[in-house]
């Protein structure tokens, strides 16, 4: 969808002898609604999935991430040539394309994956990687990648943090939280601060050792903790899952 227009796909449709697709499914660009807002694909996350290559026009190339098994055999991970009307690029082709035309591409192979690959336990692995590629995309500082390993990504995440406070023994745990989490390494009181990514007060309290349980919303905080028996503020993201 991110390459095709609604002549391309009716033409497929037509050369089988069937339906028009704008017939049977609707016009590709109809909402169904009355929004008129209008935008740009900036990039692709593309799990396993192929694209007619005659849809794919050198200036519609768009930087894309890929998530494919070698020995998928409902979406070939390469050119795939059986159809009798056109070629179906997986995400091998679509990547070769892609790095031939200076376009950023990255892509990582189970080389005895199926179609399906990377699901359960390894979404997160893919969400990150996902999430520093669009960030480089974002940042005008893409590079292609080729991969047949699960490598981490290697930026930033905020997916977890083993958060310690530089010069002294605090600790947050656990972090992300779900319903509590402890502030631990300090003795007596201290004063908890946390504050929303707008810089809005959500919380403010007196706190003795032990879970601290607060009603948040999820997202990204940042927290601020004074021991009352130490001279300086200590400073944490904290995460709600």
């Amino acid at each position: 969808m991110a390459y095709a227009d609604q002549s391309e796909l009716d033409s497929i449709s037509l050369l089988y002898g069937t339906t028009a697709s704008s017939v049977e499914l609707g016009n590709l660009n109809t909402s169904g609604n009355n929004l008129n807002n209008t935008y740009n694909i900036k990039g692709i996350f593309n799990n396993w999935g192929g694209v007619n290559e005659n849809e794919v026009d050198i200036e519609e190339m768009i930087p894309t991430i890929a998530f494919h098994g070698a020995q998928d055999t409902n979406v070939f991970i390469d050119a795939d040539t059986s159809f009798l009307h056109y070629t179906l690029d997986g995400s091998i082709a679509i990547h070769d394309h892609l790095v031939a035309n200076d376009i950023c591409s990255e892509i990582t192979i189970d080389p005895s994956g199926e179609h399906g690959i990377y699901r359960n336990d390894s979404s997160i692995f893919r969400a990150q990687r996902a999430s520093c590629f669009f960030k480089s995309v974002f940042c005008n500082n893409c590079a292609s990648f080729y991969a047949t390993d699960s490598i981490p990504s290697s930026c930033s995440t905020t997916s977890g943090i083993d958060e310690s406070f530089v010069g002294s023994n605090i600790r947050i745990f656990p972090n992300p939280f779900e319903n509590s989490f402890s502030i631990d390494g300090f003795d007596g009181d201290l004063e908890v601060t946390i504050y929303n990514t707008f810089g809005q007060l959500v919380y403010k309290d007196e706190k003795h050792r032990g879970l601290l349980q607060i009603d948040l919303k999820s997202g990204i905080y940042f927290m601020s903790v004074r021991p009352h028996n130490f001279n300086m503020v200590f400073k944490s993201k904290l995460i709600k899952q």
